[in-house]
């Protein structure tokens, strides 16, 4: 075996961090992927990653599943997604009939 997979779980306790302390930066103040309490960060549903790295938390797509929805059509957006049914007026069929009279 060339390898051991491991999974290292931490916390900081009783300290007041902010996600400005924890990067060290201002950069994160439009991201939603990232979730930080006063004693740990994590990614916010819908995503996964390292959230002690800026940006390290990616959206997942769950639309890579492709039974997600059925026979609807999955749309993925930044932490889910919805599914919606197929537009059912596109299979309509219109049918008309032109005459014209016999003399």
């Amino acid at each position: 075996m060339d390898y051991v997979p491991m999974v290292l779980e931490w916390h900081v306790f009783d300290l007041n961090y902010t996600k400005s302390d924890i990067y060290g930066t201002n950069n994160w103040r439009d991201d939603k992927s990232t979730e930080c309490s006063s004693s740990q960060c994590f990614c916010s549903k819908g995503h996964h990653g390292n959230p002690y790295l800026l940006h390290g938390c990616q959206d997942i797509n769950e639309c890579d599943d492709p039974s997600r929805c059925g026979s609807g059509i999955c749309v993925n957006y930044p932490g889910g997604f919805k599914c919606q049914l197929p537009d059912q007026r596109s299979s309509r069929v219109t049918l008309a009939i032109i005459g014209m009279p016999l003399h």
